[in-house]
């Protein structure tokens, strides 16, 4: 087997039936195997899975195990060489497959490749604007400020072109399963948010190297398998807060708790929530 697909499904059924529908159609010249890991979906997931995807391996979990953990079910089930972990809000356009398949196995034999990601397309077929750095401290302060930078970001024409990275979008994410072992799956302290971030940073502590490449052609959805809401705001500050502790010296995530803390107070309340959920919200920082 030379690939395992493995998706985490949670209520996202009306995604994930055009996601495998686009696998099936594009995937050719390789041998692939596709897990769904089902995160105890209250909507008709398994019951349509069931009936008419009788090819992919269906893996029901009992709970929500969240993001993380449940693709290292799936991983621990898979039989491929290379794991390639994709998001249910996403379409493969080309044989995407196959092209992350060649260039690992063609490449990887000159240097030490962890983990390749393609450039994603927004539902338009536009180039989304890549985050191609790790997250750091400074850079998330600064961001409180930087809706003029941002929009003037968005403006920029985005180059496309391989290149060596420090992150690479969650949506895909394509490495050796032996790697993935090695490295101990996604650390299960991170629900939701902030896992594959924190396996890009142990991936390039070892010594390897992280790429996107610019021949697979997916269509990522973004945000369309999920609705923010005041417990998703505030488990978001809880990942966040969770990777600086685990990679970051405790005096430096104790001043940027505070100083971010501030910032977005400052910065104003969201508008779109409750002055309870705001004041839950703050409070989850504080005691981040």
């Amino acid at each position: 087997m030379k690939v395992s697909v493995i998706i985490v499904n949670y209520n996202t059924i009306r995604h994930l039936v055009p996601c495998l529908n686009s696998i099936y159609s594009q995937t050719r010249n390789i041998d692939f195997e596709v897990i769904v890991v089902d995160n105890n979906s209250q909507d008709e997931s398994v019951k349509v899975l069931e009936e008419s995807f009788t090819t992919i391996h269906l893996i029901r979990s009992e709970k929500n195990l969240g993001f993380g953990s449940a693709n290292n079910v799936g991983a621990n089930q898979a039989k491929g060489k290379y794991l390639l972990f994709l998001n249910p809000d996403t379409l493969l356009e080309n044989n995407a497959l196959k092209c992350f398949y060649d260039w690992m196995e063609t490449y990887n034999q000159k240097e030490d490749y962890g983990a390749i990601g393609p450039f994603l397309l927004d539902e338009n077929r536009v180039f989304v604007t890549p985050f191609d750095r790790l997250p750091r401290m400074t850079t998330l302060i600064r961001n409180e400020f930087s809706f003029i930078t941002n929009w003037l970001h968005k403006k920029e024409k985005i180059e496309i072109f391989e290149k060596d990275v420090e992150h690479i979008c969650g949506a895909a994410i394509f490495l050796p399963k032996r790697l993935f072992e090695t490295l101990g799956g996604f650390d299960p302290q991170f629900f939701l948010y902030y896992e594959e971030t924190d396996l890009l940073y142990r991936i390039q502590k070892k010594g390897l190297k992280v790429r996107k490449i610019t021949t697979p052609e997916i269509i990522h959805l973004e945000g369309k398998s999920f609705q923010e809401n005041n417990a998703k705001r505030i488990l978001l500050e809880d990942s966040k807060f969770k990777y600086f502790r685990k990679h970051y010296r405790g005096w430096k995530v104790s001043v940027f708790k505070y100083i971010y803390l501030m910032l977005r107070i400052l910065k104003s309340i969201n508008r779109k929530y409750s002055l309870s959920d705001n004041i839950r919200y703050f409070s989850s920082i504080f005691k981040a």
